[in-house]
């Protein structure tokens, strides 16, 4: 299959919608692509570059105000740290810290893997009754209750070890703490596998609306 160099975001833009066409063509890749579109994208012949790839995994996974509050994190971090890195690599990570910033590493600190994101799972509640609300209705006692919602707390992240010891990690930690509570695309691993088992997935029908104008 030839392969098409898409260099900026701006030119995937304007493929979208022949993307999306080849999509609705082929119901197995479809839904290869709600697991991860970028592998998707790449499947169909595209080689997207690295920017345009980090790009659309945002604005799959995150909101503008999300996507807006991280690159204020990302412009923050990279004048802190003099150059741009991949928040995302724990590889990066390790340099940055521990080679260019020439901190001290703990001992105990090991991978600097960020703990799993949050998984999907459906919300969970528990009902608090309200002291003091209780009425009569008739003949009978009326007690009332709040619903409240139960988070479920994340592992700790391993970069919480050297907190405060310099702006950047400081940074890394916020930068973590917003990308982990979304469930990440699937892996390329993940990818093959749902691939090799279309029929595991019970979807009929795909539906794509696209917005009039992404820049």
């Amino acid at each position: 299959m030839p392969v098409h160099t898409v260099a900026t975001f701006k030119a995937f833009h304007r493929l979208v919608p022949s993307i999306v066409k080849r999509l609705s063509e082929d119901r197995d890749l479809a839904v290869r692509a709600m697991a991860n579109p970028v592998l998707a994208i790449e499947e169909l012949g595209f080689d997207l570059a690295p920017e345009v790839a980090l790009e659309i995994e945002r604005r799959v996974r995150f909101s503008d105000e999300t996507r807006g509050r991280l690159s204020a994190i990302e412009t923050k971090l990279f004048e802190a740290a003099g150059e741009r890195f991949d928040p995302g690599s724990p590889d990066d990570i390790e340099r940055v810290l521990f080679s260019r910033l020439k901190l001290q590493r703990p001992a105990g600190l090991g991978s600097l893997e960020p703990p799993p994101a949050r998984g999907l799972e459906a919300p969970r509640f528990t009902l608090e009754r309200i002291a003091g609300a209780a009425g009569k209705q008739g003949a009978k006692a009326v007690r009332r209750f709040i619903a409240r919602r139960v988070e479920t707390p994340l592992p700790v992240d391993p970069l919480a070890q050297i907190k405060g010891s310099h702006v950047v990690v400081d940074l890394l930690l916020q930068h973590r703490a917003i990308t982990r509570r979304v469930p990440k695309l699937a892996s390329r691993a993940g990818y093959e596998a749902l691939k090799a088992n279309p029929r595991g997935v019970p979807v009929t029908n795909i539906v794509v609306h696209l917005p009039e104008h992404v820049e």
